[in-house]
């Protein structure tokens, strides 16, 4: 086989080969931690891609969870009962050479008014100018999902 035969050879197996790795999924895998470090079991992790397909986990007893993500931008959300939603609008991934991303998140409680009858929301005692937040919103660059093509 000639040189020039060899390099070419070379240059499809390496192609070949970064092709593939392009192709893998990630795993996303963290802990989820109320404000004052305890672990929450039972907390949703969804991911939803531009396309639609949604990929779902649940904490662990040790506060754990993985998802297993192809690369790509994807809104994320982090939810219990009895906490503020987290969503994240964009978060991307990309195809780590490691096979795997770690992302901890932190969810903040709804407390309980001090009067008995306003529940956790407070809103039977408001007058309907405040404003209860249920979820908090990040936001990324608009230019996030063009870096993804």
């Amino acid at each position: 086989m000639d040189t020039n035969m060899k390099i070419v050879l070379l240059y499809v197996f390496l192609f070949l080969l970064a092709s593939a790795s392009f192709g893998q999924a990630t795993l996303l895998s963290g802990v989820i931690f109320d404000r004052n470090g305890a672990v929450i079991v039972g907390a949703g992790v969804n991911a939803k891609a531009a396309s639609g397909k949604v990929r779902v986990a649940k904490t662990d007893s040790n506060g754990s969870y993985s998802l297993s993500l192809d690369p790509g931008v994807y809104a994320i959300d982090v939810s219990n009962a009895g906490f503020v939603t987290l969503k994240i609008e964009e978060y991307f991934v990309v195809a780590s050479t490691l096979g795997k991303f770690n992302q901890d998140f932190v969810l903040f409680g709804l407390s309980p008014h001090a009067t008995e009858p306003c529940g956790y929301s407070g809103a039977e005692c408001m007058d309907g100018k405040e404003k209860i937040v249920f979820e908090i919103t990040v936001k990324h660059s608009p230019k996030l999902k063009s870096l993804e093509n």
